[in-house]
């Protein structure tokens, strides 16, 4: 009767396990899917410089886990060697391992659903800037949330939740343990630590992104500024050295000014900061940091130069 009843625990966990390489195999094929965006697609090259080879030490007790499955999974075949050691007892170790293996579900979908978040906040702002980031500073923004929610979210469940299941289901003394009376309060403390923070660095994972691209735009057309202001100077000085220096008097030469109104693609009416901003948005389209063509630079540079004849009539 002994070697039934063995038989028949040994059936439940063979089922057990075969359930999580199942699960395993689901989860990752949906989050690939989440992971559909263009990013999504490039950071799988970054998966295997990723993986985590070193096992963790699970808190208070003698063992430890490999979480080497990118992003960070685990199987957790450690823990249930140490748990049959440990109770000799099959149907009580599946029924730990079930406890530990989805609440662990629960905070790794929470952390893949704002991963997805990121990665189509990383679209969305490749798409609407001007001005386009290198992919390696995309995957140095991917990997700050990675490096970070991970180690937060490990450091957490194997050193509180993992051993908050265990010592439970093994009638330890919690206030022993964790210096509170309840393994439950540990556990969900530890899982609304891990569920804000993973919300909390992906909203700031995606404001640094954005905040790098709106510096990027400010030096590039303070940079233009300055370095128009200061040709402009130099060549107007030859130019136009009898001009007076006053907006109703200092023209250029008729033909010459009217040929930069049509290059700008403006009226002569047009308000100074009307005109600046045509000239921002010209700039946006045509410069050779956005543009690459020969036509662009060629543009760009009859631009700079009808934008810069404009302002010295103006005396702007």
């Amino acid at each position: 009767m002994t070697w039934l009843l063995s038989l028949i625990g040994s059936f439940f966990g063979m089922l057990f396990l075969i359930a999580i390489a199942l699960f395993i195999f689901a989860f990752l094929r949906a989050s690939w899917k989440n992971r559909n965006t263009s990013f999504g697609r490039l950071f799988r090259k970054n998966m295997k410089a990723k993986k985590r080879n070193q096992p963790i030490k699970i808190y208070y007790f003698d063992f430890e886990e490999f979480f080497k499955n990118f992003p960070f999974n685990s199987d957790f075949h450690e823990t249930e060697k140490f748990l049959m050691t440990k109770t000799q007892d099959r149907q009580k170790t599946v029924k730990i391992l079930e406890l530990i293996y989805n609440c662990f579900e629960d905070l790794f979908l929470n952390w893949s659903t704002n991963e997805s978040v990121l990665l189509s906040k990383f679209d969305e702002i490749q798409i609407s800037s001007p001005i386009k980031l290198k992919n390696a500073a995309y995957i140095k923004y991917y990997n700050d949330y990675l490096d970070k929610t991970s180690e937060l979210f490990l450091k957490n469940f194997t050193e509180k939740i993992m051993p908050a299941y265990i010592a439970r289901e093994l009638g330890l003394d919690c206030n022993l343990i964790f210096g509170v009376n309840s393994f439950d309060q540990v556990i969900n403390d530890s899982k609304k630590i891990i569920n804000n923070y993973c919300e909390q660095r992906c909203r700031e994972v995606t404001l640094n992104a954005t905040r790098e691209i709106s510096k990027m735009i400010e030096d590039l057309f303070g940079r233009f500024q300055r370095n128009f202001n200061g040709s402009s100077s130099f060549n107007q000085s030859n130019a136009n050295r009898n001009n007076q220096s006053n907006w109703g008097n200092q023209k250029a030469e008729p033909s010459e000014l009217e040929k930069a109104y049509k290059i700008m693609d403006v009226n002569e009416k047009i308000s100074d900061r009307d005109l600046k901003k045509t000239y921002l948005r010209l700039a946006k389209e045509y410069h050779p940091d956005v543009n690459k063509s020969v036509y662009a630079k060629e543009k760009m540079a009859k631009i700079n130069s009808a934008y810069d004849t404009i302002c010295k009539a103006r005396g702007i």
